[in-house]
């Protein structure tokens, strides 16, 4: 494909970040949508920048969590990496995060593109899915966010782009470009791992012989012509997807290995600090027995956060389409058969396994964007094969443009929901202003000293805010919250100083026995010594 249309691609990408507001939404910390696990990253980044860069000493600020701080979840690396732009600019920035991880999901994008111009020779097509996949409204969220889900489905289709390059051209810089993709897409969120496991089962499938996926290289009759262009001599062309076992059992033993040896570090990391704050564990469909709540999940999964999936329609013509290629007589080819089935039951398997997650957590859905991938590219691969006056004709192609344009228009909604409207949330940002800053510097309060910050009902947001370590209204996953014994043993520990960021909180009884104990005012926020508590 010439470089024109990659650069034209890329200049869609960049006019539509500015659709969605992302120049103004970078600047920003956290807020919005479950701020709590955004703040959560934040601090993993601005502490890399506080500690030195030292990767493999990840904290955050909260030290309710015990050991200090220190802890983690998902591989840190592009917190790190934010981390070293902090450093190399002179200061924390949220927006430095926020834009390696769009820069990933952009690459996921192109991958996206690339894939789709191979498979089905479409240019117009390849412009279209992987808009329509910006367009889904929690991937434009997230895309552009602190957690790293959408960044690990961004690597998991450069893979799978680089896997399909790899079966067109044979070249093993693609092949292990491809698992090394999978990989990090792996190690940044773990049920990214759900389509690589799909491969795993065509690999076992192929190799026993029990199916047969040359129909792939049969149909693909494209695929002997770009060997000849890109110099490869015919004897290397082959009909197998995996003609070298070892070299594949090798590439899945590379993404076993990397992720095996992060898990078991973070293991031993959260026990040696006694700090298990990032959830590790299963939340089947199972472990409850409050029916009511096993119907509040399917409503939450299935009816409110729907709406976020895709624009409605899509969501509709995903059903539909599902049926279509699972008990039509019209088959896509065997790999992408068997492609979206595995995908299909690794997701359903992951709903369940982790059921409970799904109710609040939004961005547990971004690891099933991979069924609809390839769902699509079957959907049309059927159209292509067997309905191709369809395929090819100019009403085919307006509906679809027609339905990218409504999608990306109707994201642009969510996302106005999502800033500034019903879905928006924030700590008061009043504690992120230079100015208050300053004010903290002046009152002798130093980057290292704890604090207590109230109100927030999540561990890190208004600390990230403050820049500051300590603790504050969250407790624990119970939803308790703190009184004045519960400050007073905060104080015992070594928090120094007690932030309350509203007015009306000074009325709750948690804090009245401080209040003879201000030290400075700014605006909404009131500050307390809590040294001298009981002096």
């Amino acid at each position: 494909m010439p470089n024109k249309y990659y650069l034209l691609f890329a200049a869609a990408l960049l006019l539509l970040s500015v659709f969605f507001d992302y120049h103004q939404i970078i600047p920003q910390p956290p807020r919005a949508t479950h701020t709590w696990r955004q703040a959560d990253g934040a601090a993993l980044a601005a502490n890399y920048y506080r500690d030195d860069l030292k990767f493999f000493k990840p904290r955050i600020y909260n030290l309710q969590t015990g050991g200090n701080g220190h802890t983690a979840g998902e591989f840190t690396i592009t917190y790190w990496l934010a981390g070293l732009c902090y450093k190399i600019f002179g200061g924390i920035n949220e927006g430095f995060l926020r834009v390696i991880h769009l820069l990933i999901f952009f690459g996921g994008l192109f991958g996206l593109f690339r894939m789709t111009h191979r498979l089905l020779d479409s240019l117009w097509l390849a412009f279209c899915l992987p808009l329509l996949f910006f367009a889904a409204p929690i991937l434009t969220f997230y895309g552009n966010n602190f957690l790293p889900d959408v960044p690990a489905f961004g690597c998991l289709l450069m893979g799978w782009a680089a896997f399909f390059t790899y079966l067109h051209t044979r070249r093993s810089r693609s092949f292990w470009w491809a698992f090394a993709c999978f990989a990090l897409a792996g190690l940044l969120k773990l049920t990214m791992l759900m389509s690589v496991m799909a491969l795993g089962a065509v690999f076992v499938l192929e190799w026993l012989g029990w199916v047969d996926f040359s129909d792939y290289f049969r149909y693909k009759s494209n695929v002997k012509k770009i060997l000849n262009e890109e110099n490869k001599i015919s004897n290397k062309y082959s009909e197998k997807l995996f003609p070298q076992p070892l070299k594949t059992l090798l590439g899945f033993g590379l993404v076993v290995f990397l992720i095996g040896a992060w898990y078991a570090y973070l293991l031993w990391y959260k026990q040696h600090h006694g700090n298990d704050y990032f959830l590790s564990k299963l939340n089947p469909i199972w472990s409850k027995e409050d029916m009511n709540y096993l119907i509040y999940g399917f409503y939450r999964t299935l009816l409110f956060w729907s709406k976020y999936y895709f624009f409605p329609l899509v969501n509709i013509l995903l059903l539909l389409l599902t049926a279509v290629v699972f008990l039509g007589r019209r088959s896509p080819g065997k790999l992408l058969y068997a492609l979206c089935f595995f995908t299909f039951a690794g997701g359903l398997s992951i709903y369940f396994l982790w059921f409970y997650q799904f109710i609040d957590h939004d961005y547990y859905m971004v690891s099933f964007y991979i069924y609809p991938v390839f769902l699509l590219l079957a959907g049309l691969m059927i159209l292509k094969r067997h309905f191709s006056h369809i395929y090819t004709s100019l009403s085919f192609k307006m509906l679809t443009i027609a339905l990218v344009l409504v999608s990306l228009f109707y994201s642009k909604a969510t996302m106005q929901q999502r800033y500034g409207g019903s879905l928006d949330y924030q700590i008061n940002p009043q504690l992120a202003e230079a100015d208050f800053h300053q004010y903290m510097n002046e009152l002798g309060i130093s980057k290292d000293d704890w604090v207590i910050s109230v109100p927030d009902g999540s561990p890190n947001a208004s600390l990230c805010l403050l820049d500051r370590p300590g603790f504050s209204e969250w407790i624990d996953r119970t939803g308790s919250r703190p009184d004045s014994a519960v400050i007073m043993d905060w104080r015992n520990r070594g928090a120094k100083y007690l932030i309350v960021n509203q007015l009306d909180y000074l009325n709750k009884p948690a804090v009245q026995p401080f209040l003879p104990y201000q030290m400075g005012a700014y605006k909404e926020i009131r500050i307390f010594d809590l040294r001298s508590v009981g002096e």
